[in-house]
């Protein structure tokens, strides 16, 4: 048994939860969610008092956290992000692992969510993995003949359209263009949406020939009905991430599993 605390901070949420191995791993139902503050020191005291209320006052083996924006070469501190700027060259993992007495592996959001899929998915040959939530992201999973996983943070290639794609139905674009959250939106506004979106799907499979997608993110999984309604007539094996709201959990664990040192150079 092992007291390994995964932490999902998105653009809008961060959310935690408590698991006991990387195996074959679950969460207790106590998975602990709070609006941020857009406040350094606020949201990151959150962060290290609800890791030690749910690790009840024992030891923490590992932490692990996706985070939403590009991470420098150490894994030590987001360097820029859209979404969480006020968390931008902080190196809160080395914050985390001081005030937690732990090692922290952390890395981008989508590299996080897209490992949790690799190791705890159903997917286990080469996929390109998307995420649709806050911001819109890619990450391209490839597996060596004996099950290794590889990742390529791969939003960079293709950043025009990513920038368009994300500003026009992305979930902060969305609050930029129609002046409120994506969940209340009407049938109309989620009609021309949908359209933008399907657009730069169909112009990202030309670009990138992926051998398969799997989406993840909140607006992936509120809308799979769309994503899967064009699957079909994209050419390519497209799906929604098993792990639903779970995704960048999974990813916390997925982090520490891949051995992604954060923080001091430790090991679990």
């Amino acid at each position: 048994m092992a007291n390994i605390i995964s932490v999902d901070l998105g653009g809008t949420n961060t959310r935690l939860a408590l698991a006991t191995n990387l195996e074959n791993p679950s969460f207790n139902d106590e998975i602990v969610r709070r609006l941020n503050i857009h406040d350094y020191d606020d949201d990151l005291a959150f962060i290290i008092d609800t890791a030690k209320s749910l690790a009840n006052g024992n030891p923490i083996d590992a932490l692990g956290i996706g985070v939403p924006g590009r991470v420098n070469d150490e894994k030590t501190d987001m360097v820029a992000s859209n979404n969480l700027p006020e968390w931008a060259n902080k190196n809160f993992a080395i914050d985390l692992a001081t005030a937690l007495e732990c090692p922290v592996y952390m890395d981008n959001d989508g590299v996080a969510s897209s490992l949790g899929e690799a190791y705890y998915g159903n997917t286990k040959s080469d996929f390109h993995y998307l995420i649709w939530g806050t911001g819109i992201s890619c990450v391209h999973v490839s597996f060596d003949q004996d099950g290794n996983v590889t990742t390529n943070y791969a939003r960079r290639n293709h950043h025009n359209l990513f920038e368009q794609w994300e500003n026009e139905c992305g979930g902060a674009g969305l609050l930029r263009i129609y002046g409120k959250p994506g969940e209340q939106l009407t049938a109309e506004d989620w009609t021309k949406v949908n359209a933008n979106f399907v657009r730069h799907l169909r112009q990202y499979i030309i670009d990138t020939k992926p051998p398969a997608i799997v989406f993840g993110g909140g607006l992936a999984v509120h809308h799979t009905e769309t994503i899967t309604n064009y699957a079909d007539a994209m050419g390519v094996p497209i799906q929604i991430t098993q792990h639903g709201g779970q995704s960048g959990l999974f990813g916390g664990l997925g982090l520490i599993r891949r051995g992604t040192v954060s923080a001091r150079g430790a090991d679990l």
